[in-house]
């Protein structure tokens, strides 16, 4: 006899919504990664003031602890994947003083000298 396994269908609106749940948490881990990264940032800054401190935003992302295994688990994501990631990136930001990772500032020409546009502008 031929084998009949049932067809599956997946509903085109119902896998378009999203859980709001899931979304909810995955804000919660992002603002928790977002501040772990600042003070990283911060902390390279200022290494001479900050020596050998501790900051709670950086440890509840990179020391293993039930609340952020929690808050992974909520948000869809393996907490060991999350706090390996953020070790490596963490320790990518310490090793380049945090000077690689920052984004090109947009507004840069209105810092620059006015005298260096002006001469530009007369060679064109």
């Amino acid at each position: 006899m031929a084998n009949l396994n049932p067809i599956k269908t997946v509903d085109l609106y119902e896998s378009k919504q999203k859980d709001p749940n899931k979304t909810l948490w995955r804000s919660v881990l992002a603002k928790a990664i977002e501040d772990s990264i600042k003070m990283t940032f911060y902390i390279t800054k200022n290494k001479e003031f900050y020596k050998d401190k501790k900051f709670p935003e950086i440890m509840y992302v990179t020391e293993p602890s039930p609340d952020f295994a929690t808050v992974c688990r909520y948000a869809g994501f393996d907490h060991k994947i999350v706090r390996n990631k953020m070790i490596k990136f963490l320790n990518k930001i310490k090793e380049n003083d945090g000077k690689d990772n920052l984004p090109e500032m947009p507004w840069k020409r209105l810092y620059m000298d006015r005298s260096q546009d002006n001469e530009q502008l007369q060679e064109d």
